[in-house]
């Protein structure tokens, strides 16, 4: 058997075979075909390219040669010409007037036509390169110098000296007469050199001048206390008072009951580097370059050698380390690196090699303190790791490396005398606990769960004596949380959020409305009155409006009044329910409680069961509902908590690690930042 259905296999593949080599000389008979077809047509393409090719010009280098003769000779060979004066510059110094210095394009195969640039000297480029070769740097080191020693130095390089005697300022009280303080033009990275002839003003002091800037010296060290003033609030200078002063010789502090003005020390900033927050005067800026995409600053970090930490011996200047790539805060809106190299010194005793050291960058690192003070700075706001990596041109690991850095001591000594919990949504599915300070807005605690044990294990950390110093909880209408605030915190009044028992009232209301409005026809007229206005009947009925309205669903201009009035006509249920509604949104609004409960005790018995449940809730929170209306504590300050804590998690599109989540909370919300005004005004 198994034989013969071998053989029939064998048999069935020797026919498809014989099939399939049956078809393979017609398929070479058709791509032969094809191929004597297609061959002129490949040959035509082939000798359009040569042709192509070989009509191409090469262009000769007329470098040197007379313009004139350039362009007659380009154009002789086919090529379109085009004649510029070339622009002044130290290698053509040596050339002559009339002659090609440059072209563009240099070389290569053209095709007939094509344009070519050609750059000769003209008599005025000429000079101006001659001029270029013939420049002087610039006086760099002549600060400090006597002025006729200054002038004769300038005027032995080539230079025009004029003298200029400035005025006095209580910042050249240190400065010596007839010295030279400052010269005109600097010399920088951009403007290094001059021509002979440049006018160089030297700047100095006479011995008038110089005794007058001493005087004004002395006064300004006689007043430390002269500052800027910096408001804080909103009050102008008109509405202050009384004063209390402080006297100090940092500061002056004025208070008032209406703000507090501080008076700093006003600090001059004398050198670009202080202003850009580079405070290390070591470091010596050599060269600033500005890209199309960031800045670089090359700089050099030296100083005098200092003692040996090792051996306490002499150390000379070795060399530089390598170069570091440091980032930096922004410079006119962008990135900027500092190409730093620090100084080597070598122990002549101990041989041992140190690096220079600064206060721009710690040791062994490489991101410079002012861009960690920006990072710390930015966590203080609500924006991601991603964000203030982008904004700052760190890595986002860099930024979440600074936020594991901080850390929150928790005191439990103390607690507030009116204390908020809630919860709020941390993942999906998982909710947080919070505790926050009813007066201060301070978040007391924030935990992974809003389970009992949880609760209960973080406030027994607190001694009884200083839980039952809370005198009020605030807190929505969970059931887990009334018996765990009476055991942890015993003689503390619990309040219920005003909110959710409002809320309450206002589902069982929809639900009765929806559940009447089911009774009639879809597209009958009660039907679609209940649908359409039930934000008008969910409404405090003392704060409808009384301007009119045209309603698609009456087809008629009518108040809300008159809705509401049309739309409980079609149910005697309806009235009832909207009446008593309204009636228990009156008592509990003008916190009157016992009219509140003494309705809802008339109404329990003959309510609906959705309203029934709600009335059963609320007398068996009785006590807690009196305090409410009593008292004037609510969440509404921790319902606002929870919203920026809602924004601080859709930013950064959720938290997986919930400790990452928690110190955010705290950073962004606990830290109090100082607001600054600016008061400005037009000159």
């Amino acid at each position: 058997m198994v034989a013969r259905k071998v053989g029939k296999f064998a048999g069935g593949a020797l026919k498809i075979l014989n099939s399939t080599l049956s078809v393979i000389p017609d398929t070479v008979a058709i791509a032969g075909k094809i191929t004597d077809k297609a061959a002129p047509i490949v040959d035509k393409a082939l000798d359009r390219r040569h042709e192509a090719k070989s009509s191409l010009i090469q262009l000769p280098n007329v470098i040197d040669m007379p313009v004139d003769s350039a362009k007659t000779y380009l154009e002789s060979i086919g090529l379109t010409v085009h004649v510029l004066p070339a622009k002044p510059h130290k290698r053509f110094a040596k050339a002559s007037i009339d002659e090609v210095v440059a072209m563009s394009p240099r070389s290569g195969k053209f095709k007939p036509g094509h344009l070519i640039k050609i750059y000769h000297l003209t008599t005025e480029t000429l000079e101006a390169s001659q001029n270029l070769v013939d420049a002087i740097a610039l006086p760099t080191d002549l600060k400090g110098t006597e002025i006729d020693e200054a002038e004769r130095i300038l005027t032995q390089q080539g230079f025009t000296v004029i003298r200029r005697i400035i005025a006095p300022r209580a910042e050249l009280g240190n400065k010596q007469a007839n010295q030279v303080i400052e010269t005109y033009p600097k010399q920088n990275f951009l403007n290094k050199s001059a021509k002979p002839g440049t006018i160089v003003r030297l700047d100095y002091l006479d011995g008038h001048n110089m005794a007058c800037s001493r005087k004004l010296l002395a006064e300004r060290q006689a007043k430390q206390n002269g500052s800027i003033l910096s408001v804080v609030g909103n009050s102008t200078l008109d509405s202050i008072g009384l004063f209390e002063y402080t006297k100090s010789p940092i500061r002056l502090i004025m208070k008032s009951a209406n703000q507090l003005i501080r008076k700093h020390l006003m600090e001059h900033i004398n050198h670009t580097t202080q202003l850009i927050g580079m405070k290390d005067k070591n470091i010596k800026l050599n060269e600033i370059m500005k890209y199309d995409t960031h800045i670089l600053i090359r700089a050099t970090l030296d100083y005098i050698p200092p003692l040996c930490k090792h051996c306490s011996g002499n150390m000379i200047k070795y060399d530089f380390q390598r170069t570091s790539t440091i980032p930096f805060l922004d410079v006119q809106e962008r990135p900027t690196v500092i190409k730093l190299k620090k100084r080597r010194f070598q122990c002549k005793r101990c041989k041992r090699v140190a690096v220079a050291e600064t206060s721009l960058v710690k040791k062994n690192h490489q991101i410079s303190e002012p861009v960690w003070q920006k990072i710390t700075a930015d966590h203080t706001e609500k924006r991601t790791n991603s964000d203030i990596a982008k904004k700052n041109h760190v890595s986002v690991s860099t930024v979440q490396r600074k936020l594991t850095q901080f850390t929150f001591k928790e005191d439990f000594s103390t607690l507030p005398k009116v204390l908020s919990w809630d919860e709020f949504s941390r993942n999906k599915g998982k909710l947080a606990f919070i505790a926050q300070d009813f007066e201060t807005g301070k978040i007391i605690t924030i935990l992974e769960n809003n389970r009992q044990t949880t609760i209960k294990n973080y406030f027994y950390k607190y001694p009884r004596k200083v839980r039952e110093a809370v005198n009020v909880v605030t807190a929505d209408m969970s059931g887990s949380y009334i018996p765990l605030i009476k055991q942890l915190f015993p003689k503390a009044q619990i309040v219920l959020d005003r909110f959710h028992i409002i809320q309450h009232l206002n589902r069982a209301m929809m639900t009765t409305r929806i559940a009447i409005m089911k009774q009639f026809e879809k597209g009958s007229l009660p039907y679609r009155a209940m649908k359409n206005h039930w934000r008008i009947l969910h409404k405090d009925s003392r704060k409808l409006s009384d301007k009119a309205f045209y309603s698609r669903t009456f087809r008629q201009t009518l108040t809300p009044r008159e809705i509401v009035d049309k739309t409980l006509a079609f149910s005697d249920e309806l009235r009832y329910y909207y009446e008593l509604y309204q009636l228990l949104l009156f008592h509990f609004q003008e916190k009157r409680a016992t009219e509140f409960f003494e309705l809802i005790e008339e109404n329990v018995s003959t309510a609906n069961p959705t309203f029934k449940k709600v009335f059963r809730t609320f007398l068996k929170y009785k006590a807690y509902i009196t305090n409410a209306l009593n008292l004037p504590y609510s969440n509404a300050k921790l319902e606002a908590t929870n919203k920026l804590i809602k924004d601080i998690k859709r930013q950064a599109f959720g938290f997986r690690n919930f400790k990452n989540f928690k110190t955010k909370i705290l950073i962004a919300l606990n830290i109090t930042k100082e607001r600054t005004i600016l008061i400005l005004s037009r000159a």
